[in-house]
């Protein structure tokens, strides 16, 4: 089942539930919304009873000395809608509000403990639009939703008693026709469900290709893909906006079938009430409450149609929200072993993984059953073709993934038998593509850890060349970064995170082709910042290039999937195996 469809059948009530959860801390508020509604309710049903009682006893006697009285009524009654309105928005207002505030933190806190498999199958745009559009869905059905809906039951509620106190005959004239009204609703609810899920899904899909096309835009346009892009973009963008059409095709029937039967219902009453004035057994005055009261209460069934509307896309919002939130974690935070630092010991023990399985469910296995042990301040190298599981084995010591057989040991213990973020503390992990953050120098090298000092932060920029004294960094660590790095060199992203990488002071480095996509001569910097960063510690370095590979103590040959080859450059040269093929290859390139 597709990822956007997952969760739909889900009942209903058990997601309400759910979110009251997140409402019950703020139901002070939520009470205090009520009550004003249903003050407001009152007030709304005594204004025609007002108008009722002017034209009965004043107005048409010719009595204008008492008519004051009623006007100074009314006026306070519009007073007292005021006040209640204006208590009813601010306590309701700051309910949604801090609901969508508690739901978000919680949900980017889940977020963080995801594993990478979930973000290996699910596009950042769906991902971003369960944080901000889904939620504020959520808030929304606060605010505007499940208590404006009962506002207006509470007063249709009211109207209803009020007019049945008056004339009950006249009041079973009047709602003839509310069957009819009840099944056109029902069916429309039936109806509007599914369009909001339909809205929901092309929506999440608009964002996730928005996501990438825009984070793509340099390749797009180096390779002439516009016109490519901007018809796949059309053709989802077309999907949305039909899904939208047919939710307001929807209410384009439905709304003006509610005023249809509101004017019928008005012509049928006038008609009756006829007689019964002529009859004298009904007042002027009460044919004009009644009208006055049948006309408010068509309004709130409206509204009601509208916030319905609210309350399927918050459903459909809730299903990918808490959807999201059931995710099965990688780990509890303070879950495993506690350590305070590593001896660098790294032992690969009859692994074998796959990321994915192929449609037939069989897996595709990247690593097939290797083995290898690195001592604690070795300098260890590890090379092969593209596809090889170069990069699979760094993310494998990560704790980004579990082995599906076999063990990955740090210090003897199991990788996933550690607290995984406090061992990924210990280790300098940098990619070919190092992500920077909009902000500060300073913030990229600390990430914002407080427990990291400006000297500490100072000393390690300097090291790599990033210091106050240089032309480019002229600004220091105060220098601005542009979102992803999108100003600086790909080699100078990698001197970023270097430093970030010496200020967090781990006992672990592991480079995965961190020298990947860099001239010589940044090169030749990053090589000796390597060299400063690895003394004493233990290094893994994923690369392709002799100049980095031959000053290792040994070098690791992988070769689908498979450890083919170990030892030093000049032995494995001798051997005239894969890893002789390899240098041979790179040379006549």
């Amino acid at each position: 089942m597709d990822d956007e469809t997952r969760g739909f059948q889900k009942g209903d009530v058990a997601l309400i539930l759910r979110f009251y959860a997140y409402v019950r801390p703020h139901l002070r508020l939520v009470l205090i919304a009520v009550a004003s509604m249903a003050a407001m309710s009152a007030l709304q049903v005594a204004g025609p009873y007002l108008v009722k009682l002017g034209i009965d006893r004043y107005i048409l006697p010719g009595n204008w000395e008492g008519l004051w009285r009623i006007a100074f009524l009314y006026f306070a009654a519009l007073a007292g809608m005021f006040v209640c309105q204006y208590i009813e928005t601010m306590a309701i207002g700051r309910a949604g509000q801090s609901i969508c505030l508690n739901i978000r933190d919680d949900l980017y806190a889940r977020l963080q403990l995801l594993p990478m498999r979930f973000y290996d199958r699910n596009p950042v745009g769906r991902t971003v639009t369960r944080l901000t559009n889904d939620v504020e869905s959520l808030s929304e059905l606060v605010s505007s939703g499940v208590v404006a809906i009962l506002s207006d039951v509470m007063l249709l509620t009211a109207i209803a008693a009020m007019m049945f106190w008056m004339n009950a005959a006249i009041t079973i004239v009047a709602f003839l026709l509310l069957p009819i009204l009840a099944a056109i609703t029902i069916q429309f609810r039936l109806r509007v469900r599914e369009s909001f899920r339909e809205i929901r899904l092309k929506l999440a899909r608009l964002n996730a290709f928005l996501n990438e096309r825009v984070q793509g835009m340099r390749v797009i346009r180096a390779f002439n893909a516009e016109s490519e892009t901007a018809e796949r973009h059309a053709a989802v963008n077309a999907d949305h906006y039909e899904a939208h059409m047919d939710s307001i095709r929807l209410f384009a029937v439905y709304n003006p079938l509610v005023d249809f039967i509101g004017t019928l219902s008005t012509a049928v009453l006038i008609w009756f009430a006829a007689g019964k004035i002529l009859a004298g057994r009904l007042t002027f005055g009460e044919l004009v409450a009644f009208l006055s009261y049948l006309d408010m209460f068509y309004k709130p069934i409206r509204d009601l149609a509208e916030k319905y509307n609210i309350l399927q896309a918050a459903l459909a919002a809730m299903e990918k929200v808490f959807g999201l939130m059931d995710e099965p974690v990688e780990a509890a935070p303070s879950a495993g072993r506690r350590i305070q630092r590593l001896t660098g010991q790294v032992a690969f023990d009859h692994v074998t993984f796959a990321y994915d399985r192929t449609m037939d469910g069989a897996p595709v296995d990247v690593l097939r059953n290797v083995s290898f042990d690195i001592r604690p301040g070795e300098k260890v190298a590890i090379v092969g073709a593209t596809g090889a599981g170069k990069s699979t084995v760094a993310s494998l010591i990560m704790g980004f993934y579990a082995p599906g057989s076999g063990q990955i040991l740090l210090d003897g213990e199991p990788v996933q038998t550690y607290d995984l973020a406090k061992l990924r503390r210990r280790i300098g992990y940098i990619t070919q593509e190092p992500f920077l953050f909009s902000g500060t120098l300073a913030e990229n090298v600390t990430l914002g850890d407080p427990s990291i000092s400006f000297d500490a932060v100072r000393m390690a920029a300097d090291a790599c060349g990033l210091g106050a004294d240089t032309r480019r960094f002229a600004d220091g660590l105060q220098g601005k970064i542009a979102e992803r790095g999108a100003t600086y060199s790909a080699g100078e992203r990698q001197l970023v995170a270097f430093a970030r990488c010496l200020a967090f002071d781990p006992d672990l480095l592991v480079l995965d082709e961190a020298t990947a996509a860099i001239d010589p001569a940044t090169e030749a910097k990053i090589e000796r910042v390597f060299q400063e960063a690895a003394r004493g510690r233990t290094a893994i370095v994923i690369a392709h290039r002799p100049a980095t590979i031959r000053t290792c103590d040994r070098i690791l040959v992988f070769h689908h999937g498979r450890l083919v080859e170990s030892g030093t450059h000049d032995e494995l040269i001798r051997r005239s195996g894969v890893y002789a093929l390899l240098v041979r290859r790179q040379e006549a390139a």
